[in-house]
């Protein structure tokens, strides 16, 4: 009658042996010279590189919309000045990203 052991030999590659992973601490089927099992082996795209902060770049548009919106609706203010403003607001913003790009954090 087949034992467990005997699966166990069947199921595992030639000259690899069940170990405990290195990485997640599962059994698993390891060659001699491995001390992680292939899911601990891969990068995940969180470690090659970080996702940016999709939350801040949302919060910035909608900042920078309200204010926008804010000269627009302004009473007794001329079109240079509601336009210089809204211009100032959008060059914040292209500075913002520009600095994310190099990754040097927040630009005010």
């Amino acid at each position: 009658m087949p034992t467990v052991n005997d699966a166990a030999r069947i199921t595992t590659r030639d000259g690899a042996g069940w170990r405990t992973c290195g990485g997640c601490g599962l059994l698993a089927a390891l060659p001699p010279a491995a001390d992680q099992c292939p899911g601990c082996d891969r990068p995940t795209a969180t470690d090659a590189r970080p996702a940016p902060d999709v939350w801040e770049i949302a919060h910035r548009y909608a900042e920078t919309v309200g204010r926008i919106q804010a000269w627009v609706d302004m009473a007794h203010r001329s079109d240079a000045e509601r336009l210089d403003n809204i211009r100032q607001f959008l060059a914040d913003l292209d500075r913002f990203h520009a600095a994310r790009r190099k990754g040097a954090g927040e630009c005010r």
